[in-house]
């Protein structure tokens, strides 16, 4: 007879094997998520913008400017920290036109090492990554979204280097009511960036005394918006005000003469000065009134670019044409993060202790740009806004194809045309 000298495994033993596994698989996992970056000799940066979709214009009006930046620091050897230059990589990633596909645009490049991240064109992009911003605590610098539902969500790590839809329609309208005008048409597309827009325009024009004799918001993507410029004609109103996009805008002008809709003045805040505006109404783009952000005749120093007209000049060599402030303001967000980066000599890879290092600098640095001066506030009210740029608004108008500041004083090149001349 055959006896068996095994032991059969206890459950104590069962239970222990277990633990042991469990515990190899945590250490594994916590091994890959919080491993140390591989040692590179450049900045990686992470770029979350509209490339594909219904915002990509506005994509890549915001990739010229962080490329120009990129082009003009690796053409001089890269950023200097200790006497060693390092280079910089933009890699970007499609947010799709869409919030939710921003939010895995952001998984995927935080998943892919980047040290920080540029930010994308659109408030509505913006609001949809931030969540993933502040789970992996990464810095997130934002050269275009203008909603002031972004300071809202006071996000410790995103930053917005222009401000937001609550100022910036104020120096327009105080322009505006000067004139004699009584009564306002607004309408805007249905956006986190153009409805809050929409309703600063609203409470503006109520509070300098203006009659809002229409206001309605309309579907993101209308291709037409002669329904409601029908109605708004019919009102009869001395001003009309459309909260967009450029695409929007070029829509409204385009039915607006087509329905001989003329009012006394048209106004359209950012996007009168883009080539998508001009460059696709031509001679029809003529006496729109918007806001610009920047003045190239401003005597601003700037550590990458020089000053406002060198600006000017480099990007007009390289695009071959005048930039917006989008593009000004996308190019001036590298510059901020390359001095902060050179004051406080940090280099690459990136570790959270220098994602901190890097949010904490950009809270108490401030930096002088070709824009004006770079700096966030921490009031609650205008969390990590660039809220000095408010100061700096200038109205301008389209004449003869070309966007003609009209106020203030200081850097005024002409006269307004009004009212509007009739259609031609």
């Amino acid at each position: 007879m055959i006896h068996s000298h095994k032991k059969a495994i206890t459950k104590p033993v069962i239970a222990i094997i277990a633990i042991i596994i469990i515990i190899a698989v945590v250490a594994v996992a916590a091994y890959m998520l919080f491993k140390p970056a591989p040692e590179r000799n450049y900045f990686k940066i992470g770029v979350i913008l509209e490339l594909t979709g219904e915002l990509s214009r506005g994509g890549y009006t915001c990739k010229r400017g962080y490329d120009l930046w990129a082009k003009v620091v690796n053409d001089k050897g890269g950023i200097v920290i200790d006497g060693k230059q390092y280079k910089v990589e933009l890699v970007y990633y499609d947010a799709k036109s869409d919030p939710a596909e921003g939010a895995k645009a952001a998984e995927k490049a935080i998943a892919d090492g980047v040290d920080f991240l540029f930010g994308p064109y659109s408030s509505a992009v913006c609001l949809g990554t931030i969540p993933v911003i502040d789970k992996y605590g990464v810095p997130y610098f934002c050269g275009s979204p203008e909603s002031h539902l972004i300071p809202g969500k006071k996000s410790p790590w995103t930053f917005q280097f222009l401000v937001t839809t609550k100022e910036t329609p104020i120096p327009l309208i105080d322009f505006i009511s000067k004139l004699p005008v009584k009564t306002v048409a607004i309408i805007g597309a249905d956006d986190a960036f153009s409805k809050s827009l929409a309703e600063s325009f609203k409470a503006e024009c109520e509070r300098k005394g203006l009659q809002v004799v229409f206001y309605e918001i309309y579907p993101v993507g209308s291709a037409d918006l002669s329904p409601l410029i029908t109605k708004i004609k019919a009102l009869n109103p001395d001003v009309f005000i459309n909260a967009g996009h450029p695409s929007n805008h070029v829509i409204a002008m385009r039915n607006s003469k087509e329905l001989s809709f003329n009012p006394k003045a048209m106004v359209f805040h950012w996007g009168v000065d883009t080539a998508d505006f001009i460059g696709q109404l031509g001679k029809d783009s003529n006496y729109a009134i918007g806001v610009t952000m920047w003045s190239p005749k401003a005597a601003w120093k700037d550590p990458v670019f020089n000053s406002p007209s060198d600006f000017l000049n480099l990007f007009k060599e390289v695009y071959g044409r005048e930039p917006d402030y989008s593009e000004v303001s996308t190019a001036v967000t590298g510059v901020f993060v390359q001095k902060l980066l050179e004051i406080k000599k940090l280099t690459p890879p990136f570790n959270n202790e220098k994602r901190e290092a890097l949010r904490k600098a950009a809270e108490e640095t401030k930096v002088e740009t070709v824009l004006g001066p770079i700096g966030f506030s921490t009031e609650e009210a205008h969390w990590h806004v660039n809220i000095e740029l408010a100061k700096l608004l200038v109205v301008i108008q389209v004449q003869n194809e070309k966007p003609v500041p009209l106020s203030p004083q200081a850097v005024k090149e002409g006269e307004l045309v009004f009212p509007k001349p009739p259609w031609k």
